[in-house]
This record gives C-alpha cells, sequence and structure tokens, in this order.
C-alpha cells in the first residue's frame, strides 16, 4: 500500500522500515484517504455483544510518535552478564515468521533476523546461546519500549462489563478500508456501464459527484 500511494515517503523498500514507522505512514495514508475518523467493531469475548467505536488519526499519531522518540535502529539490552544488540522488526521480519507455524519458530525467526550482536561478560556468543530466562527478559524489556508500535485498546462491554484489550493493527483496517472502497468503485461503474454504455476509463475519469448523480439516477 505504501509503495503504491506513498512512494515519496516510503522509500524503496517498504517493507524494511520498522514496524513503528511503518504503521505511521499508514495512519497518514488513512488520514489522506478516508479522513481524521476510523470506524472500529469489537466484539465482546464474554457476551458476544457487537462493540463500535471510533478512533481518531491524531490519537494513533501520538502513540505512534511516542514509539518513535528517542528510539535508535539497533537497541543495546544488558540482562545480568548479557548484552543484545536488537535490530527493531520490519514487516519482512515478521512476513519470515509468519511462514512458521510454532509459536516457539516464530520467536526463533525474529531473534534470528534481529539479534546483531550477543556477548556476555564481553565474550561473543550466538544468540542461541541465550538461557531462555534471558531471553524472556528481552521480550519484555523489548515490548515494554515499544519496539513493535503496538496499539492497545482497553475495551469495555457495555451489556456485562466484561474488560479486555486488544491489539489494534493499521496495516489490516486501512487494507480492508481500501478493499472494501475497491469494491464499491467496481459495483459503481458495473451499473453505470450496463445502464449507459460507458467504458470503465470514462466512467473513472468522472469527478466523484457527477459520478454518484448518474448512480442515483440508474437506482
Amino acid at each position: 500500500m505504501l509503495q503504491c500511494l506513498r512512494p515519496e515517503d516510503a522509500g524503496d523498500r517498504p517493507a524494511e522500515l520498522a514496524i513503528s514507522e511503518r504503521d505511521r505512514l499508514l495512519i497518514g495514508l488513512q488520514e489522506q484517504i478516508f479522513g481524521p475518523t476510523l470506524n472500529a467493531f469489537a466484539a465482546c469475548p464474554s457476551c458476544g455483544t457487537s462493540l463500535e467505536f471510533n478512533l481518531r488519526t491524531s490519537d494513533l499519531f501520538e502513540h505512534s510518535h511516542s514509539c518513535e522518540e528517542g528510539q535508535a535502529r539497533v537497541m543495546d539490552i544488558v540482562a545480568g552478564d548479557y548484552q543484545v544488540s536488537f535490530r527493531r522488526p520490519t514487516s519482512a521480519d515478521l512476513a519470515a515468521a509468519a511462514e512458521v507455524e510454532s509459536p516457539n519458530g516464530r520467536r526463533a525467526v525474529v531473534f534470528e533476523r534481529c539479534v546483531e550482536s550477543v556477548t556476555r561478560s564481553g565474550a561473543p556468543l550466538g544468540w542461541t546461546e541465550i538461557p531462555e530466562e534471558v531471553i524472556a527478559e528481552l521480550e519484555e524489556r523489548l515490548e515494554s519500549a515499544g519496539l513493535g508500535g503496538e496499539i492497545l485498546l482497553n475495551l469495555v462491554c457495555p451489556a456485562c462489563r466484561f474488560a479486555w484489550t486488544v491489539d489494534f493493527d493499521i496495516a489490516s483496517y486501512l487494507y480492508a478500508e481500501i478493499s472494501g472502497l475497491a469494491r464499491q468503485i467496481l459495483e459503481e461503474v458495473g451499473a453505470l456501464a450496463a445502464a449507459y454504455g460507458w467504458s470503465e476509463d470514462e466512467i473513472l475519469a468522472m469527478p466523484r459527484l457527477r459520478r454518484r448523480f448518474y448512480l442515483d439516477r440508474v437506482r
């Protein structure tokens, strides 16, 4: 989406952007196409009630900037005698991890790709030599540092008062919005082509308000 619609910001390889940086650009793309308000839905995991709520791109921008603020591309994390240099994950890293079925396997892929160096008391090690308890501590610190740029929403069900947290993914949300808009435009083109015999290029070249006028006459 970034490469097609915001190539001037995404660069040559948008998949190599850090997740938080990628999401900041996607939030801007969402605002540019659909405006500053996002209509979101969630189902209560306790009673199944559907919740509808709004998000503002300004709030999402504020979160993404706080994730980016003061963060270098590589973080040096000290845990006991171990020092680990960890690169911020990218879309390419997550895509590679998604090809592995097990959670432990996915974690291994991310660590293998993102750990740039490991030392213990100054002696170099491979990442597979890090003890499990140190890996757990590293994961906790990486999460608290917001390396992945997660946007967590605290929700409360109005029916049963159950409270839970969901992870809002701007990439999935924006893709769904663009897909819905594309289907809508194709339906409009089909209706106008059937009614007036115009070509797809002719219909898409019309200003949106003019196209809407002809659609109202057809319907």
